[in-house]
Protein backbone atom coordinates (compact mmCIF):
# COMPACT_ATOMS: atom_id res chain seq x y z
CA UNK A 1 0.00 0.00 0.00
CA UNK A 2 2.86 2.20 0.63
CA UNK A 3 4.66 1.39 -2.53
CA UNK A 4 1.36 2.37 -4.51
CA UNK A 5 0.88 5.72 -2.58
CA UNK A 6 4.59 6.65 -2.83
CA UNK A 7 4.54 5.82 -6.96
CA UNK A 8 0.95 7.86 -7.06
CA UNK A 9 2.33 10.94 -5.83
CA UNK A 10 5.89 10.18 -7.40
CA UNK A 11 4.45 9.73 -10.95
CA UNK A 12 2.71 12.94 -11.48
CA UNK A 13 5.07 15.12 -10.25
CA UNK A 14 7.39 13.93 -12.23
CA UNK A 15 5.41 14.08 -15.74
CA UNK A 16 4.70 17.68 -14.32
CA UNK A 17 7.87 18.42 -14.51
CA UNK A 18 8.74 16.26 -17.78
CA UNK A 19 5.78 18.91 -19.44
CA UNK A 20 7.44 21.71 -18.11
CA UNK A 21 10.31 21.35 -19.98
CA UNK A 22 10.49 23.93 -22.92
CA UNK A 23 13.12 22.18 -25.95
CA UNK A 24 15.57 25.06 -26.64
CA UNK A 25 16.17 24.23 -30.59
CA UNK A 26 13.20 23.27 -33.46
CA UNK A 27 13.00 19.64 -33.58
CA UNK A 28 9.82 17.64 -35.29
CA UNK A 29 6.56 16.02 -33.31
CA UNK A 30 8.19 12.55 -33.37
CA UNK A 31 11.14 13.60 -32.25
CA UNK A 32 9.56 15.46 -29.19
CA UNK A 33 7.68 12.00 -28.44
CA UNK A 34 11.30 10.17 -28.87
CA UNK A 35 12.54 12.64 -26.13
CA UNK A 36 9.70 12.18 -23.82
CA UNK A 37 9.65 8.13 -24.04
CA UNK A 38 13.24 7.94 -23.33
CA UNK A 39 13.38 10.51 -20.09
CA UNK A 40 10.28 9.08 -19.25
CA UNK A 41 11.81 5.32 -19.50
CA UNK A 42 14.51 6.63 -17.17
CA UNK A 43 12.61 8.28 -14.51
CA UNK A 44 11.11 4.40 -13.98
CA UNK A 45 14.29 2.53 -13.96
CA UNK A 46 15.28 5.68 -11.37
CA UNK A 47 12.03 4.86 -9.05
CA UNK A 48 12.70 1.21 -9.56
CA UNK A 49 15.51 1.41 -7.86
CA UNK A 50 14.60 3.64 -5.42
CA UNK A 51 11.33 1.81 -4.34
CA UNK A 52 12.48 -1.71 -5.81
CA UNK A 53 8.98 -2.02 -7.81
CA UNK A 54 9.15 -2.44 -11.31
CA UNK A 55 6.61 -0.72 -13.32
CA UNK A 56 5.95 -1.96 -16.59
CA UNK A 57 4.43 0.72 -19.18
CA UNK A 58 2.17 -0.76 -21.58
CA UNK A 59 3.16 -0.84 -25.24
CA UNK A 60 0.26 1.00 -26.15
CA UNK A 61 0.29 3.75 -24.61
CA UNK A 62 2.90 5.16 -26.95
CA UNK A 63 2.17 7.08 -29.52
CA UNK A 64 2.93 5.60 -32.81
CA UNK A 65 5.17 7.25 -35.77
CA UNK A 66 2.76 9.00 -37.71
CA UNK A 67 3.69 7.91 -41.82
CA UNK A 68 1.92 11.66 -42.95
CA UNK A 69 3.86 13.74 -40.15
CA UNK A 70 7.23 12.01 -41.49
CA UNK A 71 6.11 12.78 -45.25
CA UNK A 72 6.00 16.30 -44.25
CA UNK A 73 8.98 16.49 -42.64
CA UNK A 74 11.20 15.28 -45.59
CA UNK A 75 10.25 17.87 -47.62
CA UNK A 76 12.82 20.71 -48.20
CA UNK A 77 12.04 24.02 -46.68
CA UNK A 78 14.24 26.37 -44.09
CA UNK A 79 15.67 24.89 -41.22
CA UNK A 80 15.46 26.16 -38.04
CA UNK A 81 18.24 28.41 -36.69
CA UNK A 82 19.03 27.23 -33.52
CA UNK A 83 17.63 29.51 -30.29
CA UNK A 84 20.16 31.47 -28.09
CA UNK A 85 20.46 29.79 -24.85
CA UNK A 86 19.13 32.15 -21.96
CA UNK A 87 21.25 32.46 -19.12
CA UNK A 88 20.22 34.41 -15.93
CA UNK A 89 22.02 37.01 -14.67
CA UNK A 90 22.35 37.79 -11.12
CA UNK A 91 24.12 41.39 -11.05
CA UNK A 92 24.59 44.09 -13.91
CA UNK A 93 27.91 43.70 -15.45
CA UNK A 94 29.41 46.79 -16.67
CA UNK A 95 30.22 44.85 -19.82
CA UNK A 96 26.81 44.12 -20.78
CA UNK A 97 25.21 46.38 -23.62
CA UNK A 98 22.60 48.74 -23.17
CA UNK A 99 19.11 48.40 -24.96
CA UNK A 100 20.12 51.18 -27.48
CA UNK A 101 23.40 49.42 -28.18
CA UNK A 102 21.85 45.88 -28.69
CA UNK A 103 19.94 47.51 -31.18
CA UNK A 104 22.30 48.76 -32.64
CA UNK A 105 24.01 45.91 -33.17
CA UNK A 106 21.70 44.16 -34.52
CA UNK A 107 20.88 46.52 -37.19
CA UNK A 108 24.32 46.53 -38.04
CA UNK A 109 25.32 50.26 -37.14
CA UNK A 110 28.77 50.81 -37.05
CA UNK A 111 29.76 52.94 -33.60
CA UNK A 112 31.20 55.83 -34.72
CA UNK A 113 31.24 59.35 -34.31
CA UNK A 114 29.61 60.60 -37.31
CA UNK A 115 27.08 57.46 -36.83
CA UNK A 116 26.15 58.66 -32.81
CA UNK A 117 25.41 61.93 -34.26
CA UNK A 118 23.21 61.88 -36.87
CA UNK A 119 21.01 58.75 -34.41
CA UNK A 120 20.98 61.75 -31.86
CA UNK A 121 19.57 64.38 -34.16
CA UNK A 122 17.06 62.08 -35.97
CA UNK A 123 15.69 61.47 -32.03
CA UNK A 124 16.02 65.23 -31.56
CA UNK A 125 13.99 66.71 -34.74
CA UNK A 126 11.46 63.76 -34.21
CA UNK A 127 10.88 64.81 -30.65
CA UNK A 128 10.71 68.65 -31.90
CA UNK A 129 7.76 70.30 -33.80
CA UNK A 130 8.85 72.59 -36.24
CA UNK A 131 6.61 75.73 -36.15
CA UNK A 132 5.95 76.62 -40.13
CA UNK A 133 5.78 80.14 -40.38
CA UNK A 134 3.05 81.47 -42.38
CA UNK A 135 3.81 83.99 -45.04
CA UNK A 136 0.93 86.25 -46.53
CA UNK A 137 1.13 86.60 -50.24
CA UNK A 138 -0.14 89.70 -51.05
CA UNK A 139 -0.90 89.38 -55.05
CA UNK A 140 0.29 92.81 -57.10
CA UNK A 141 -3.06 95.28 -57.94
CA UNK A 142 -3.39 96.76 -61.81
CA UNK A 143 -5.36 99.41 -62.71
CA UNK A 144 -6.04 97.62 -66.29
CA UNK A 145 -7.70 94.92 -64.65
CA UNK A 146 -9.40 96.95 -61.88
CA UNK A 147 -11.09 99.86 -63.68
CA UNK A 148 -10.25 98.99 -67.35
CA UNK A 149 -8.00 99.30 -70.37
CA UNK A 150 -9.32 102.69 -72.23
CA UNK A 151 -10.49 105.68 -70.40
CA UNK A 152 -11.85 109.45 -71.84
CA UNK A 153 -11.60 111.99 -69.02
CA UNK A 154 -13.13 115.58 -70.02
CA UNK A 155 -12.05 117.81 -67.51
CA UNK A 156 -12.25 122.09 -66.52
CA UNK A 157 -10.48 123.73 -64.02
CA UNK A 158 -8.81 127.45 -63.21
CA UNK A 159 -5.67 128.49 -64.81
CA UNK A 160 -3.14 130.68 -62.73
CA UNK A 161 0.26 132.75 -64.10
CA UNK A 162 2.26 133.70 -61.00
CA UNK A 163 4.80 136.99 -61.34
CA UNK A 164 4.85 139.75 -64.07
CA UNK A 165 5.34 138.87 -67.83
CA UNK A 166 6.33 140.90 -71.23
CA UNK A 167 4.41 140.99 -74.42
CA UNK A 168 6.37 143.74 -76.32
CA UNK A 169 9.34 146.06 -76.26
CA UNK A 170 7.18 149.04 -75.30
CA UNK A 171 6.79 150.55 -71.46
CA UNK A 172 3.13 149.47 -71.46
CA UNK A 173 3.42 146.41 -72.36
CA UNK A 174 6.12 144.96 -70.09
CA UNK A 175 5.46 143.87 -66.19
CA UNK A 176 2.04 143.10 -66.88
CA UNK A 177 -0.19 140.86 -64.50
CA UNK A 178 -2.65 138.15 -65.16
CA UNK A 179 -5.60 138.02 -63.69
CA UNK A 180 -7.38 134.77 -62.56
CA UNK A 181 -8.45 132.33 -66.53
CA UNK A 182 -9.57 128.90 -67.09
CA UNK A 183 -8.95 126.04 -68.91
CA UNK A 184 -10.81 123.50 -70.15
CA UNK A 185 -10.00 120.21 -72.40
CA UNK A 186 -10.03 116.41 -72.94
CA UNK A 187 -7.79 113.17 -72.09
CA UNK A 188 -8.03 109.98 -73.75
CA UNK A 189 -5.58 107.34 -73.10
CA UNK A 190 -4.39 103.19 -72.62
CA UNK A 191 -3.14 101.75 -69.43
CA UNK A 192 -0.56 98.51 -69.37
CA UNK A 193 -0.74 97.50 -65.95
CA UNK A 194 -0.56 100.38 -63.85
CA UNK A 195 1.56 102.57 -66.52
CA UNK A 196 -0.65 105.31 -69.01
CA UNK A 197 -0.32 106.69 -71.65
CA UNK A 198 -2.23 109.71 -72.46
CA UNK A 199 -3.13 112.63 -75.08
CA UNK A 200 -4.54 115.71 -73.79
CA UNK A 201 -6.11 118.51 -76.15
CA UNK A 202 -7.00 121.23 -74.22
CA UNK A 203 -7.73 125.10 -74.33
CA UNK A 204 -6.51 127.74 -71.96
CA UNK A 205 -7.04 131.29 -71.62
CA UNK A 206 -6.31 134.20 -69.29
CA UNK A 207 -7.03 137.71 -69.35
CA UNK A 208 -4.89 141.16 -68.31
CA UNK A 209 -5.04 145.03 -67.72
CA UNK A 210 -1.95 147.32 -67.54
CA UNK A 211 -1.93 151.10 -67.31
CA UNK A 212 1.32 153.04 -67.71
CA UNK A 213 2.01 157.05 -67.16
CA UNK A 214 5.01 158.94 -69.32
CA UNK A 215 4.92 162.59 -68.53
CA UNK A 216 1.30 163.67 -68.69
CA UNK A 217 0.09 160.98 -71.01
CA UNK A 218 -1.51 157.69 -69.65
CA UNK A 219 -1.47 154.70 -71.72
CA UNK A 220 -3.56 151.27 -70.76
CA UNK A 221 -3.60 147.61 -72.27
CA UNK A 222 -6.45 145.10 -71.68
CA UNK A 223 -6.40 141.90 -73.79
CA UNK A 224 -6.18 138.22 -73.19
CA UNK A 225 -3.24 135.39 -73.47
CA UNK A 226 -4.86 132.00 -75.24
CA UNK A 227 -3.18 129.07 -76.10
CA UNK A 228 -5.10 125.96 -77.78
CA UNK A 229 -2.67 122.95 -78.12
CA UNK A 230 -2.17 119.01 -77.42
CA UNK A 231 0.19 116.92 -75.62
CA UNK A 232 0.90 113.45 -74.77
CA UNK A 233 2.08 111.90 -71.08
CA UNK A 234 3.32 108.91 -70.41
CA UNK A 235 2.38 108.67 -66.47
CA UNK A 236 1.88 105.99 -63.35
CA UNK A 237 -0.77 104.91 -61.36
CA UNK A 238 -0.82 103.58 -58.00
CA UNK A 239 -4.07 101.93 -56.67
CA UNK A 240 -5.28 102.68 -53.11
CA UNK A 241 -7.49 101.06 -50.90
CA UNK A 242 -10.54 99.87 -52.69
CA UNK A 243 -11.71 102.42 -54.67
CA UNK A 244 -8.85 104.98 -55.35
CA UNK A 245 -6.33 105.68 -57.02
CA UNK A 246 -3.39 108.49 -57.84
CA UNK A 247 -0.84 109.02 -60.45
CA UNK A 248 1.80 111.11 -61.82
CA UNK A 249 3.25 111.77 -65.07
CA UNK A 250 5.30 114.09 -67.51
CA UNK A 251 4.00 115.37 -71.07
CA UNK A 252 5.10 117.05 -74.41
CA UNK A 253 3.20 118.97 -76.86
CA UNK A 254 2.45 122.07 -78.75
CA UNK A 255 0.34 124.83 -78.42
CA UNK A 256 -0.87 127.48 -80.38
CA UNK A 257 -0.35 131.07 -78.23
CA UNK A 258 -1.96 133.85 -79.29
CA UNK A 259 -1.35 137.48 -77.50
CA UNK A 260 -4.59 139.99 -78.18
CA UNK A 261 -5.14 143.51 -76.80
CA UNK A 262 -6.40 146.45 -77.30
CA UNK A 263 -3.68 149.29 -76.73
CA UNK A 264 -5.31 153.09 -75.74
CA UNK A 265 -3.53 156.17 -75.03
CA UNK A 266 -5.52 159.27 -73.10
CA UNK A 267 -8.39 157.18 -73.14
CA UNK A 268 -8.14 157.09 -77.07
CA UNK A 269 -8.05 153.93 -78.83
CA UNK A 270 -5.24 153.64 -80.30
CA UNK A 271 -4.08 150.10 -82.15
CA UNK A 272 -5.65 146.32 -81.72
CA UNK A 273 -3.89 143.33 -82.71
CA UNK A 274 -3.89 139.52 -81.55
CA UNK A 275 -0.07 138.38 -83.36
CA UNK A 276 0.21 134.54 -82.46
CA UNK A 277 2.63 131.30 -83.06
CA UNK A 278 3.10 127.91 -82.45
CA UNK A 279 5.11 127.06 -79.47
CA UNK A 280 6.96 123.86 -77.66
CA UNK A 281 5.20 123.04 -74.03
CA UNK A 282 5.90 120.58 -71.52
CA UNK A 283 4.06 119.96 -68.41
CA UNK A 284 3.82 117.97 -65.27
CA UNK A 285 1.03 116.17 -63.92
CA UNK A 286 0.03 115.14 -60.28
CA UNK A 287 -4.11 113.29 -59.74
CA UNK A 288 -6.56 111.68 -57.85
CA UNK A 289 -9.05 109.85 -58.08
CA UNK A 290 -12.09 107.89 -56.64
CA UNK A 291 -14.09 104.81 -58.28
CA UNK A 292 -17.74 106.05 -58.66
CA UNK A 293 -19.36 103.17 -60.49
CA UNK A 294 -20.31 101.76 -63.30
CA UNK A 295 -16.87 102.15 -64.83
CA UNK A 296 -16.89 106.09 -63.51
CA UNK A 297 -13.92 107.74 -61.97
CA UNK A 298 -14.01 111.20 -60.38
CA UNK A 299 -11.00 113.18 -60.70
CA UNK A 300 -8.99 115.88 -59.38
CA UNK A 301 -5.28 116.81 -60.92
CA UNK A 302 -3.24 119.27 -61.09
CA UNK A 303 -0.48 120.71 -64.18
CA UNK A 304 2.35 122.61 -64.63
CA UNK A 305 2.37 123.64 -68.13
CA UNK A 306 5.40 126.54 -69.64
CA UNK A 307 4.88 127.44 -73.21
CA UNK A 308 7.71 128.65 -75.11
CA UNK A 309 8.45 132.87 -75.96
CA UNK A 310 7.67 133.64 -79.49
CA UNK A 311 8.22 137.40 -80.87
CA UNK A 312 8.31 139.57 -77.94
CA UNK A 313 6.32 138.35 -76.06
CA UNK A 314 8.12 135.93 -73.08
CA UNK A 315 7.56 132.35 -71.74
CA UNK A 316 4.68 131.93 -69.68
CA UNK A 317 4.18 129.00 -66.88
CA UNK A 318 0.84 128.44 -65.83
CA UNK A 319 -0.97 126.17 -62.57
CA UNK A 320 -3.99 124.61 -63.49
CA UNK A 321 -6.28 123.36 -61.07
CA UNK A 322 -9.06 120.98 -63.29
CA UNK A 323 -11.75 118.12 -62.13
CA UNK A 324 -12.98 115.91 -64.26
CA UNK A 325 -15.02 112.76 -65.06
CA UNK A 326 -13.60 109.99 -66.49
CA UNK A 327 -15.20 106.51 -67.87
CA UNK A 328 -13.24 103.34 -68.07
CA UNK A 329 -13.73 100.58 -70.72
Amino acid sequence: MIRFSITALVLPTLCMCLCAQVPQEMITRDQYLDRLEERFRNASSELQQITGVKFEVPQAAFSQPNPAQSAFDALPGPQAKPQPTITPVQEKSPNLLSDDEVIREIMGIAYDSDTLEMVENLESNSSVEKEEEVVEVVPPRFLEDEIGPFFVQPFIGLSLITGDTNIGNDTVFRGIESDLGYTIGLSVGRRWGNMEGEINFGYVRNSYTNDAKVNTDLFSIDGDMEATGFSTKLAYGIPMNENGWIKGGFGLGFAERRVSFDYYKNSEYKLSDSPSEVVFTYEFLLAMAYELGIGWDAILSYRFLNMAEFGPSDDVSLHLFEVGLGKNF
